[in-house]
């Protein structure tokens, strides 16, 4: 039977407790696979998050993207924030040790949290969540927000769009110190239909990955975004799941953000 997985990465804190107090992630680089260094600036709506989970008694952290929407909203993937107990969001930076004036982490806790309530991690369908954040975050060079699709918006076949996260930068490797992205084409569904067996949705985009670069574990809930013609750019995707290896040159499916506008309208009282 073929598995699938959803593209988060957990790291395990020994015992539970760091020794020193203090969460440390050496010897763990962060990378999306065959990615491009994102300069600073160049991708401001992107944020990194880093969860802490219980799992059965042990505390882990879990890594993920996400993307600024508004001043204090931030979207990511539903199973990004299932079952985490609080966080922190970290914006204004392209590096995991931040050394710019812009950086920011802003701790978040479980009522931040809004996960879609027909998130099915069996399914693997409605994986889109939102974190409202304690504090409006203050724009700058660093720090935008990214557009929404407009709705109807549903034809992206064949558009080029780009990927970009701090995942892993290939199978068997850790998660980057750095942001990363790559030029990704939009394909028909009928691609991911057929290597996914019955999971892919109109819900959902389908990701070219037939050159071995990919979102990889540690990319999740970060943007799949296209750029208008005005120079604009617009969040058109979430990274959701893929095959078990992200070199493997399979496609990746990615939560289609356009589907789920209502519910965002909703949960969080904006119109965009």
């Amino acid at each position: 039977m073929k598995s699938f997985i959803v593209l988060s990465v957990i790291v395990a804190l020994a015992f539970g407790h760091p020794q020193n107090g203090a969460v440390t992630f050496d010897g763990i680089e962060n990378r999306i696979a065959g990615g491009q260094i994102a300069a600073p600036n160049q991708i401001p709506f992107q944020v990194r998050l880093s969860l802490t989970k219980n799992n059965m008694g042990r505390l882990v952290t879990s890594l993920c993207g996400g993307s600024i929407i508004a001043s204090k909203v931030v979207i990511t993937a539903a199973h990004c924030l299932e079952g985490a107990i609080d966080g922190v969001v970290h914006f204004g930076s392209t590096k995991t040790r931040p050394d710019e004036s812009t950086y920011i982490g802003m701790r978040v806790k479980k009522q931040n949290f809004i996960i879609h309530e027909r998130w099915s991690r069996f399914l693997l369908i409605n994986d889109i969540a939102l974190i409202i954040l304690p504090k409006p975050i203050q724009f700058n060079s660093a720090v935008q927000p990214i557009n929404l699709p407009k709705t109807g918006e549903e034809n992206l076949e064949n558009r080029m769009a780009v990927i970009s996260g701090y995942g892993r930068m290939g199978d068997g490797q850790g998660t980057s110190t750095v942001l990363r992205f790559v030029p990704r084409r939009i394909v028909s569904g009928d691609v991911c239909k057929r290597t996914f067996m019955g999971k892919f949705r109109s819900t959902h985009v389908c990701v070219d990955g037939s050159d071995r670069k990919s979102a990889c574990p540690g990319d999740s809930g970060g943007p799949l975004f296209v750029e208008e013609s005005n120079g604009s750019r617009t969040l058109v995707g979430l990274t959701s799941f893929g095959r078990q290896t992200c070199e493997s040159g399979f496609p990746i499916v990615y939560t289609r953000v356009s589907s789920y506008l209502p519910w965002i309208e909703k949960s969080t009282g904006l119109y965009f």
